[in-house]
């Protein structure tokens, strides 16, 4: 990247390349954050002008020009970036400190690959997508045990949790911005009601326009979950019709949609780097923190996996404090044994 940059601006200087061919260019630095890779350019460039011009046969007049030139066209590159209309969303507080807390436990990490068109083609197919919506496709995926925070090109957020693939095209067409995703994952949407934001499953389609929202595609039965947090959306089946859902409310896809009030912290609360459970039964909770710390879980008697509870544990705490935590509100015997965790009575 220092290289590119440093051909970059002398090109651009020296009058070899014009505005149009900067703005082509600039997409190697923005690939993950645009509005970074912007400041981080105009801050170079800012530095290097404070150094000695060099003066190539009478060059030296037009390259303090188009030093200015440089400036101002990178000023609004985030705006020719971010398509007319976007209104790039903000994090919560919680969500950036779960980032943080993330990254130092380890637990933020995923692959990152380049599809071949018949990779493309295969994911299109299932996921009832189009694959001219999918050029230069990327796939980021996550292990059983690993999350991971997705930037988009328009500033749109997607959290995947573990065990969970998101395909995303390298950059977002005219129309519509689309991905595919099997897993769960929490999205902030930048808001554009002239492009739509889609995300397809198996199982369907959501269409959304600026929103908070989880997907979960691996629920019992192969359906999908959706639960919107705020803003509005919409659902299809494979096999019919669109529906809309409010705030508050989750739709399950399967063969049609079915929709209910739920809570929504449960949803909010592992995107925050928290696991948050209200009357569930214990059997449900430890499904699931027992895949976020990669062991399996068995019961002496079935029936131990029945016990209603509720609770609040930090993700990124050390399993054997959340065992500890979850006996103390059981009562039950929690017995870790390398990668399988036991339950039975004391």
């Amino acid at each position: 990247m220092e290289e590119l940059f440093n051909k970059l601006k002398e090109l651009m200087l020296l009058g070899d390349i014009g505005g149009d061919e900067l703005v082509s260019r600039y997409r190697t630095f923005a690939a993950t954050d645009e509005e970074k890779a912007l400041e981080g350019l105009k801050r170079r460039i800012a530095d290097d002008e404070k150094k000695p011009l060099p003066f190539r046969g009478g060059k030296l007049v037009r390259y303090a020009a188009a030093s200015a030139a440089v400036l101002l066209l990178l000023s609004s590159l985030l705006i020719l970036f971010r398509k007319p209309g976007s209104e790039k969303p903000s994090l919560s507080q919680d969500a950036k400190m779960a980032m943080e807390q993330s990254g130092r436990s380890g637990k933020q990490e995923a692959g990152l690959k380049v599809l071949t068109e018949e990779a493309v083609a295969e994911a299109v197919k299932t996921n009832a997508a189009k694959a001219e919506d999918f050029a230069s496709a990327r796939c980021i995926e996550t292990e059983k045990t690993k999350e991971y925070w997705v930037t988009l090109d328009d500033g749109s957020v997607i959290h995947l949790n573990n065990d969970t693939y998101l395909i995303y095209p390298e950059r977002t067409g005219s129309k519509t911005r689309e991905v595919i995703l099997d897993g769960e994952a929490y999205f902030v949407i930048a808001k554009n009601p002239g492009r739509p934001f889609v995300v397809h499953t198996r199982q369907g389609f959501i269409t959304v326009y600026g929103t908070e929202f989880n997907v979960s595609t691996r629920e019992p039965g192969d359906v999908a979950e959706v639960v919107l947090v705020e803003g509005s959306l919409s659902v299809t089946p494979n096999c019919g019709d669109e529906r809309r859902i409010e705030p508050g409310q989750m739709a399950t896809i399967g063969e049609g949609i079915t929709v209910e009030s739920v809570d929504v912290e449960r949803y909010v609360a592992w995107n925050t780097g928290r696991f948050s459970f209200k009357d569930w039964p214990l059997g449900k909770v430890l499904d699931i923190i027992c895949r976020w710390y990669g062991v399996n879980v068995i019961y002496d008697d079935e029936s131990l996996s029945q016990p209603h509870i509720s609770g609040n544990f930090d993700r990124y705490e050390d399993l054997s404090t959340t065992i500890e935590s979850l006996s103390t509100v059981t009562g039950l015997h929690f017995d870790l044994m390398e990668d399988t965790l036991r339950i039975s009575r004391p």
